[in-house]
């Protein structure tokens, strides 16, 4: 465990030079540890040591080669839209009517998205270049997603493991609408299933 620590921080300082591309949509390998976010490297870590416990399946935790159109990418595309049904059924279910704006990075893949919260109106823009200023971010992985979808982790167990963390959300409306969101999730309905299944072959 030790060794890999020493790797992914080994990695981190050779490329910190390199572009901070998505990894889906570079030269670089996904599994090429690039910080895209200075949280980066607490979260990637938390999910090693997850990995190695056993909390987050090792099966849905495997680089993929960088593709912009690959399968590695409609995955995460996957988990994104569920993501932003989720976020959606959360919005009415909050019953805010104001609008929430944050973003979310996949650390491993480097992979930003947008999403803007409004009962209604939500709406995820994928593959952004980065977050607009000020907006709360949201650090997680693909098999973190997974892992928060299937129940096999709650929110604030993913926080309290670093497999999530929350900045810049002062007022914390960004945690309670993720809450209520991935409380009106469930479990994995057929089609998502059906989906992902070929990550558990």
């Amino acid at each position: 465990m030790q060794l890999r620590i020493v790797l992914v921080s080994t990695m981190v300082a050779l490329s910190a030079h390199a572009a901070l591309a998505c990894g889906y949509h570079s030269s670089l390998d996904s599994s090429t540890f690039n910080v895209a976010h200075p949280g980066s490297l607490a979260v990637a870590t938390a999910i090693y040591r997850a990995q190695d416990r056993g909390t987050l399946d090792a099966r849905i935790t495997t680089s993929r080669s960088a593709s912009l159109f690959g399968a590695g990418y409609r995955e995460a595309v996957q988990y994104l839209k569920q993501l932003e049904r989720s976020v959606a059924r959360g919005a009415t279910a909050w019953n805010d009517t104001g609008r929430q704006r944050f973003a979310v990075l996949l650390v491993r893949s480097r992979l930003w998205t947008d999403f803007t919260a409004q009962p209604g109106r939500t709406k995820a823009n994928i593959h952004v270049d980065g977050p607009v200023e000020g907006e709360p971010i949201v650090l997680t992985d693909e098999s973190v997603l997974r892992a928060l979808f299937s129940g096999l982790l709650t929110l604030d167990a993913a926080i309290d493991q670093d497999l999530v963390q929350i900045l810049d959300d002062h007022d914390r409306k960004t945690h309670a609408l993720l809450q209520t969101a991935l409380a009106t999730t469930g479990s994995l309905g057929p089609s998502s299933s059906s989906a992902f299944g070929s990550l558990y072959q």
